[in-house]
């Protein structure tokens, strides 16, 4: 069974559906452009305040009753952002991080939303979001500031896994905590953070 959904302002949306096979995975395309981003956007753990900009939503993944493996593209668009006091973006200063910040308008950021359908995950690489914020950066003319993202993203990847920083979600996006020494078994795997939360949220429940 196939559902497709053509909304004005480019909102498209594809379902199929596959219960001829029990467990059969089902797949979800989806594009929401000109999603509006403002300070509520984000939570209060996020490292980041947005105070205005756009964002156009790309999912796309299979999924069944039972699990999810959706891949998440934000492009943010005419974006307004600053470093939340107090709250570490990629281990950056703030200073560093605020000038960075005032200096992109558009960003573009992939994630994941893995696991049960019911408590689904956000995957986040650090190391994605750092080389996509240098890229960013580059592209604005900043190539000093793009020197800096690209430091932190060498350091990063000369650390130990074990001791690599998790990203706080989507809700948390940029802010950091330190992932707990038995969580050995996903060192291959992206960043993750438990539930939906800020954008994603607005745009899938």
């Amino acid at each position: 069974m196939r559902l497709k959904v053509d909304a004005p302002g480019g909102f498209v949306a594809e379902l199929v559906l596959h219960y001829e096979q029990g467990g059969g995975l089902h797949s979800l395309k989806l594009r929401a452009p000109n999603v509006p981003l403002d300070a509520e956007t984000l939570g209060d753990k996020s490292a980041i305040q947005i105070d205005s900009g756009n964002a156009t939503v790309t999912v796309d993944g299979p999924f069944n009753a039972e699990e999810i493996d959706l891949s998440v593209v934000l492009e943010l668009t005419e974006l307004k952002a600053r470093p939340r006091p107090g709250k570490p973006m990629l281990g950056l200063d703030n200073k560093t991080a605020g000038e960075m910040l005032e200096n992109i308008t558009e960003w573009k950021l992939a994630v994941g939303l893995k696991g049960p359908l019911s408590a689904p995950r956000l995957v986040i690489d650090d190391e994605q979001v750092l080389a996509s914020l240098q890229g960013a950066l580059t592209e604005a003319g900043k190539n000093m500031l793009a020197k800096e993202a690209g430091k932190q993203l060498e350091k990063r990847g000369l650390e130990d896994k074990v001791g690599k920083d998790v990203l706080d979600g989507l809700g948390g996006l940029l802010g950091t905590k330190k992932k707990d020494d038995g969580d050995k078994d996903d060192e291959k795997d992206k960043k993750k953070k438990d539930g939906l939360g800020g954008l994603l949220d607005g745009v899938l429940r």
